[in-house]
């Protein structure tokens, strides 16, 4: 486990410096006021996605310590279609309804065009809860930081043109490259199937841990919307930058538990299960305090 949350904690790193230069490469050539109409085009796209998402790669991880993966996955091929095609209606309606008060100032087709990811996500939290399941952490961080790279390597080959939908194309980009790539890596047969006691199982867990996620996420990005409504896109520039930075404070925390999780699943034994998750959370609370 040493292994992956060191590995993790260095991808996450070099994830951090990828998406900041980033961030400081838009910033200095769309300004503040594009800059937060791309900033909330990316956010409205993960708040729809982790508000349908039913934490797929979590809830598999969970879901497969008591199914084996031939009759897990068709399931979870299903749900994720049926779960993508309804967070692109819901966004498409949500754009429509809230375009002139919550997204004031952002232009509606940016908006639209931000959901085009939406497939992929689903796709790579699918392949990421296969990967984890198999604690191939190695191989999943990767092909996200390969993709990373190249989001960043076609920013830098376009940033003079001044187009705010090229660095939104490029995440794009990126995560068509990441979901290849993880298809490859976790050899998903994308065929459907319908067992009503896994989606059941799977929606039930899953809805319990995306209320938790969305209430994090609304924690952290819901602000963003209100200096939009209260002060327009281009405080919301200036703000997304500052607030990304802070919250890389919690690296070190993110990168044990995602190591950690399915580490735990997979154990049988129920009070290593509890000796391994205090001992990890120690030392990630200490160290976290320090970071602060």
């Amino acid at each position: 486990m040493k292994k992956n949350i060191i590995n993790t904690l260095i991808t996450n790193l070099v994830t951090f410096i990828i998406g900041f230069s980033i961030q400081i490469i838009v910033s200095r050539v769309f300004g503040p006021n594009l800059t937060g109409s791309y900033f909330l085009a990316i956010f409205f796209a993960n708040i729809i996605f982790t508000s349908f998402s039913f934490s797929l790669s979590s809830t598999y991880i969970y879901i497969r310590r008591k199914y084996s993966d031939k009759d897990v996955v068709p399931s979870f091929v299903l749900m994720s279609f049926v779960l993508t095609v309804f967070s692109l209606i819901v966004g498409m309606a949500f754009v429509f309804l809230f375009s002139a008060t919550l997204f004031s100032g952002c232009p509606v087709k940016l908006l639209l065009f931000s959901l085009i990811e939406m497939p992929f996500f689903f796709i790579v939290s699918l392949s990421q809860g296969i990967l984890f399941s198999q604690e191939k952490i190695v191989k999943f961080n990767t092909c996200s930081l390969i993709s990373k790279i190249i989001m960043l390597a076609v920013i830098l080959t376009v940033f003079n043109i001044k187009n705010i939908y090229i660095p939104i194309a490029a995440s794009i980009l990126s995560h068509a490259i990441l979901t290849f790539l993880l298809l490859k890596e976790s050899n998903i047969n994308l065929k459907f199937n319908f067992d009503r006691v896994i989606i059941a199982e799977s929606v039930k867990y899953g809805f319990t841990l995306n209320i938790t996620n969305i209430i994090t996420l609304l924690h952290y990005r819901a602000d963003a919307f209100l200096i939009n409504i209260l002060a327009g896109t281009y405080f919301v520039g200036i703000y997304s930058v500052a607030s990304g930075i802070s919250e890389k404070m919690w690296i070190l925390s993110n990168s044990i538990s995602t190591s950690l999780f399915p580490r735990v699943v997979n154990e049988k034994d129920e009070n290593m299960k509890i000796q391994l998750t205090n001992r990890v959370s120690r030392v990630s609370n200490t160290l976290s305090i320090f970071i602060v």
